[in-house]
Order: C-alpha cells, then sequence, then structure tokens
C-alpha cells in the first residue's frame, strides 16, 4: 500500500516535470528544440539494428508479463477470481493478458475495481 502511494506521488511529479518542461521548450523561440522529437517510431532495420530486435521483442514481452502480473495479484487482493492468464503474439507485437471473471468484477466496489485497473501500472 505504501509502495502503491508512493510510486503514485512520483509519478505525478516525474508527470509535471515532464509537463513543465514540455511548455517551456514550446514557449521559447528557438528553432533547434522545435525539431526534436519527444517521441521516436521504432522502425526495425532503419533505427533499429534488425541484430537487436530479439531484445527489444523480449523486453517487450517481459513487460507486459509484470504488467499483468500486476493486475492478477490485485485481483486476487480484492477477491475477484480469474479465468486464466497467458501471452500471445500478433502479428509480431508480444502480449500478454489476464482473463477476469467479468460477473465478480461487477459485483464490487468501483474503488476496488479501480484498484484491478490501476495495478497494473503500479506493479
Amino acid at each position: 500500500m505504501i509502495f502503491g502511494i508512493a510510486a503514485m506521488f512520483g509519478s505525478v511529479v516525474l508527470l509535471g516535470k515532464t509537463l513543465m518542461q514540455t511548455l517551456s521548450q514550446m514557449l521559447t523561440e528557438n528553432p533547434a528544440s522545435q525539431n526534436d522529437q519527444m517521441l521516436q517510431v521504432v522502425v526495425p532495420g532503419v533505427n533499429l539494428p534488425i541484430s537487436q530486435l530479439s531484445y527489444f521483442f523480449t523486453a517487450i514481452l517481459i513487460s507486459g508479463i509484470i504488467h499483468e502480473v500486476g493486475h492478477g495479484v490485485a485481483a486476487i487482493r480484492e477477491q475477484v477470481r480469474f479465468n486464466g492468464f497467458g501471452i500471445f503474439i500478433f502479428i509480431i507485437y508480444p502480449g500478454a493478458f489476464v482473463d477476469l471473471f467479468t460477473t465478480h468484477l461487477q459485483l464490487i466496489s468501483p474503488i476496488q475495481q479501480l484498484r484491478i485497473f490501476c495495478a497494473g501500472q503500479l506493479f
């Protein structure tokens, strides 16, 4: 519980800092900073070497599994049963999922539902 609260406040601080930096860059009239991209599309073979693809997709898969384990742990903590857990590959994208019983999910309070839905971000 304390870790979740600390992580939430830390995330809000980082989000605020990022917002302030973005606004300050947008308001300055420096043409060099306007051409910088904040996000960059990853294109295998162009800006991501083909030799690094296995590491890239392994990192995505591990991140997805850890994320979904967070939802599963929160569901167990809120006494919501789940059908199962799985991993998949959609075209080339690896992912993971937790299959919750929707009837159990609908019976709990909205705050308990929110704890489950947000747990993937905090775990």
